[in-house]
C-alpha cells in the first residue's frame, strides 16, 4: 500500500507539473504582443486622426489648413505612399519641430497604428497595368502581395516575384517594363511585412521589458535593428535563396495564366487608394514641404518620369497639373501633397503619378537609416570637415539656403566616414567641395573637376552620387603617384597598357556585357572604374549591415540606384580585377576584399537574380532567318545547333546549385519562348504558319506545335569547378 501510494503522489505530481507547463505555455501564446497603455494610445491616435481625414478631405481652401495639422496628415499619407519606413517616419516626427509635444507623439502612435492595421505601403492597382494591361493591374499586384505574405521570409518572396517576372518578361508574358515595376511593388510589400513583424517584435519587448515603446523604436533606428530598414543589399542564406527559387515555376505558371484569362483582375474600392488630403491640406503641404531641403531620390526619380507624365493626349489643364507634378516633387512632403493634388485635379489616366510615386518610394528606401535632421539640430561645421578629412573646403552657392546648409555638411561627413570604412585608405585632404542649388550642366548629377579638384554637387541632384565622386578623386591621387601626371590613373593606364593596373582596368572592361542590338561604345575607363567602385562601396557596407543614401544609390541587384554599371558583370570576372585596380590606388581592409569576393567572385554563389538576368541579355551568335519559311518549318528562328543538346543532370548536383541550375533551364527556355513569340509576330494573319499561331496562341492551331522551337534549345550546364 505505501509503494502504491508513493506512485499515486508522483503521479499526481507530475500531472500538475504537465498542467503548469501547459498553462505558462498557453499564456505564453496569448499573451498580448503589447501592453495595454499602448493599445489605447494606438487607438485613440489613429481614431482620432481619421476623424481628421474626413475633414481634411472636404476642405477647399489652402488657407483653412493650419499647418501642424497639415503636416501630422503629410506624415499618414507619406505612410500610406511607403515613402520611407514607418519607424524612419515617426523617428522624424518625433523630432520634427514644427509639431508641439503632444503631436509629435500623437503622430507617432498614429503611424504605427496604421501600420499594424496595414494602411501603409499601399499601392495603386493601376501600375498593375503596366505589368500586364490584358490581366488586369488589380490580379497582378494581387498575386505578388500573396507571393510575399505567403514565404516564410518576406526576402524569399520579393526574390521569387523577381525571378519569375523576369522569365516572364523575357518569353514576353508580360510588358518590357513589367518585370521591373513588379520588382519595385514587391520591394515595397515586402517592406511592410518586414515593418509589421518588427512593430509586433517592438511592442511586445517593450511590453516585457515595461519600456517606453517610442523610446526603443528611436533606440533600435540608432543601433540599425529593425529589419526593415537593413540595407537590401544584404546577402541571404542558401537556405532563403533555395526556398525563393523552388517557389518561381509555380509564380511563372499563375502570371500565364493570369495572361489567358479576362479581366480577371479585382480592384478594391477607391477609397483605399486616395489620398489621405484633400485640395486644400494638398496645396499647403506642398508649401510646407518647399521650406525642407530637396531629396534627390524623389526629385531624380519623378523627373525621369516626365516625358511619361507630359503625354501630348492630355487636356491643357491636366498638363498643367502633371507638369507642376514633376517639377514641385522634390522631397517626400511636396511629393505626398502634389499627388494629392493631382489625383483631385480629375485626371483619369492614375497610373503615369502612381507610377512615379512608385519608383520613388522604391528609391527612398536608400535613406532607409538617415537619422532626423530639421533646421537648428546639430550638425559639423565646414572647420569640423577640414579638421576631421583635411578637406580643402565646402563652399555653398549664395542660393543655398543657410538653414539648409548644416544638413548637408552633416550628410557629407557621414558619407565620408562610410567610404573610408570600405577604403581604408582614402584620404580626401585637399578636395574641395560645392554644392549649388541649381542642376549642373547636360543633366550631370554630380561632377569631379579635375582642374581644380573639386566635387561639384546639386541639392536637386547629388544624394547618392558621392561614392562615384570620391572614386574618381581616388583616381585623381593615383594619377600622381602612380604616373606622375595629370588627368586620372585609369585613363593613363589604359592609354599606354603598362603596369598593374593597366592589366586590371583591361580585364575589369572586358567583364562588361553589351547588350544585343546596342551599339558598343568605348567608355572612358575613368567611369568605369568610377561605377565599379560604387557598387563595391555599396554592397560592402550592407554586408555591414549599413546603407548610406547619400553617398551610394545602390541597393542590390535589381535596384541600381543612378548608376548604370550592371552587376551582371561581376558574374563574368569583374570582382576580382576591381579590387586589384582598387589596391593599386589605395589600402582595402582584407574583410572588404575577401567578403566581396565571396560574395561576387564565384558565380555559383552569386545573387540568382542576376543568372536570370545574364541568359535573358546576353549576346546570342548571328544565325540566317529565311525570309520565306515554310507555313510547317519545325525550327523557324535557327535557336539551336543541328544536334539537340543534352542538359546536365541535375541529380548529382548539390541542392542549392540543383536549384540554380534549374533556374537557368526555365531562363533558356524563357528567352527561346521570347525570341520565338517576336518572330512569329512578324507575320501577318493571313501568311501566320502554323508554328506562329501556335506561339502566339492563335486559334485553331495546337499548342504543341509551337513547343518544338523552344524545348530544342541548348542546355547551359552547372559544373562543379564552373560558371554558367
Amino acid at each position: 500500500m505505501a509503494i502504491f501510494g508513493n506512485h499515486r503522489r508522483f503521479s499526481l505530481l507530475v500531472t500538475a507539473s504537465l498542467l503548469a507547463v501547459v498553462s505558462a505555455f498557453g499564456w505564453l501564446r496569448a499573451r498580448p504582443e503589447m501592453s495595454g497603455d499602448a493599445a489605447a494610445h494606438m487607438r485613440r491616435a489613429a481614431a482620432y486622426y481619421d476623424s481628421v481625414v474626413v475633414l481634411a478631405r472636404v476642405a477647399r481652401v489652402p488657407a483653412h489648413a493650419d499647418s501642424v495639422t497639415t503636416i501630422a496628415l503629410g506624415y499618414l499619407e507619406r505612410l500610406r505612399l511607403g515613402l520611407g519606413s514607418p519607424f524612419r517616419l515617426v523617428d522624424f516626427a518625433l523630432s520634427d519641430p514644427r509639431l508641439d509635444d503632444s503631436t509629435r507623439s500623437r503622430v507617432a502612435w498614429a503611424i504605427l497604428a496604421r501600420l499594424r492595421r496595414g494602411d501603409a505601403y499601399v499601392i495603386d492597382p493601376s501600375v498593375g497595368d503596366a505589368v500586364d494591361a490584358p490581366s488586369g493591374g488589380g490580379a497582378q499586384l494581387a498575386l505578388i502581395q500573396r507571393t510575399i505574405e505567403s514565404a516564410r521570409d518576406p526576402r524569399a518572396g520579393e526574390l521569387t516575384v523577381r525571378l519569375a517576372y523576369a522569365l516572364a518578361a523575357g518569353e514576353r508574358t508580360v510588358g518590357d517594363q513589367g518585370d521591373a515595376i513588379a520588382a519595385q511593388a514587391a520591394a515595397l510589400l515586402r517592406d511592410r511585412a518586414l515593418a509589421q513583424a518588427d512593430l509586433r517584435d517592438l511592442l511586445r519587448d517593450a511590453d516585457g521589458r515595461h519600456v517606453d515603446p517610442l523610446g526603443e523604436l528611436v533606440r533600435r533606428r540608432r543601433s540599425r535593428s529593425f529589419v526593415v530598414e537593413r540595407p537590401a543589399g544584404e546577402p541571404l542564406d542558401e537556405q532563403v535563396q533555395a526556398s525563393a527559387m523552388a517557389a518561381v515555376p509555380r509564380l511563372l505558371e499563375s502570371i500565364r495564366a493570369l495572361r489567358q484569362a479576362t479581366d480577371s483582375g479585382s480592384r478594391a474600392a477607391d477609397g483605399a487608394y486616395s489620398s489621405l488630403l484633400g485640395v486644400a491640406t494638398s496645396a499647403r503641404l506642398v508649401s510646407l514641404g518647399l521650406m525642407q531641403p530637396p531629396e534627390p531620390p524623389v526629385a531624380v526619380t519623378v523627373r525621369t518620369h516626365r516625358s511619361m507624365l507630359l503625354a501630348p493626349d492630355a487636356p491643357a489643364e491636366i498638363q498643367r497639373a502633371r507638369g507642376q507634378f514633376a517639377s514641385t516633387s522634390v522631397n517626400a512632403e511636396t511629393l505626398a501633397g502634389e499627388f494629392g493634388l493631382l489625383v483631385s485635379s480629375g485626371d483619369t489616366v492614375r497610373r503615369t503619378g502612381a507610377l512615379a510615386v512608385l519608383a520613388a518610394a522604391t528609391a527612398l528606401r536608400a535613406m532607409a537609416q538617415e537619422e532626423p535632421w530639421f533646421a537648428g539640430l546639430p550638425a559639423p561645421s565646414v572647420a569640423d570637415l577640414r579638421a576631421e578629412f583635411g578637406l580643402a573646403g565646402v563652399a555653398f552657392d549664395r542660393d543655398v539656403r543657410r538653414d539648409w546648409q548644416p544638413y548637408y555638411l552633416r550628410m557629407i561627413g557621414t558619407s565620408l566616414r562610410d567610404m573610408q570604412r570600405v577604403l581604408g585608405g582614402l584620404s580626401v585632404a585637399g578636395l574641395r567641395i560645392a554644392v549649388a542649388a541649381t542642376g549642373l550642366p547636360d543633366t550631370i548629377l554630380a561632377l569631379h573637376d579635375p582642374s581644380t579638384r573639386t566635387i561639384r554637387m546639386s541639392v536637386f541632384s547629388s544624394s547618392g552620387t558621392l561614392a562615384h565622386e570620391l572614386a574618381h578623386d581616388l583616381d585623381w591621387q593615383a594619377a600622381r603617384s602612380l604616373y606622375a601626371g595629370s588627368g586620372y590613373s585609369t585613363d593613363r593606364a589604359v592609354r599606354e597598357q603598362r603596369g598593374p593596373l593597366a592589366a586590371s582596368m583591361r580585364d575589369l572592361a572586358a567583364a562588361r556585357v553589351v547588350r544585343r542590338g546596342s551599339t558598343p561604345t568605348e567608355e572612358r575607363p575613368a567611369e568605369v572604374f568610377a561605377r565599379s567602385v560604387d557598387w563595391l562601396v555599396a554592397v560592402s557596407l550592407a554586408r555591414e549591415g549599413r546603407s548610406d543614401g547619400y553617398l551610394s544609390a545602390v541597393q542590390d541587384a535589381a535596384i541600381t540606384g543612378y548608376t548604370t554599371m550592371s552587376p551582371v558583370a561581376m558574374i563574368f570576372g569583374a570582382a576580382r580585377p576591381l579590387v586589384d585596380a582598387v589596391q593599386e590606388m589605395t589600402y582595402l581592409p582584407e574583410s572588404v576584399r575577401e567578403g566581396f569576393l565571396a560574395q561576387w567572385a564565384d558565380a555559383r554563389s552569386v545573387d540568382p537574380y542576376l543568372l536570370v538576368r545574364h541568359v535573358l541579355s546576353m549576346p546570342l551568335s548571328r544565325r540566317r532567318i529565311a525570309l520565306t519559311p515554310s507555313l510547317f518549318d519545325d525550327d523557324p528562328i535557327s535557336l539551336t545547333n543541328p544536334e539537340a543538346a543534352i542538359c546536365a543532370d541535375h541529380a548529382g548536383l548539390a541542392p542549392e546549385l540543383r536549384a540554380r541550375q534549374s533556374l537557368l533551364d526555365l531562363a533558356l527556355d524563357a528567352r527561346a519562348l521570347g525570341l520565338a513569340r517576336i518572330r512569329a509576330g512578324w507575320f501577318s494573319l493571313e501568311t501566320r504558319p502554323a508554328w506562329a499561331s501556335s506561339i502566339l496562341g492563335a486559334a485553331p492551331w495546337s499548342p504543341v506545335t509551337g513547343q518544338l522551337p523552344v524545348s530544342s534549345r541548348q542546355c547551359f550546364t552547372w559544373a562543379s569547378d564552373s560558371s554558367p
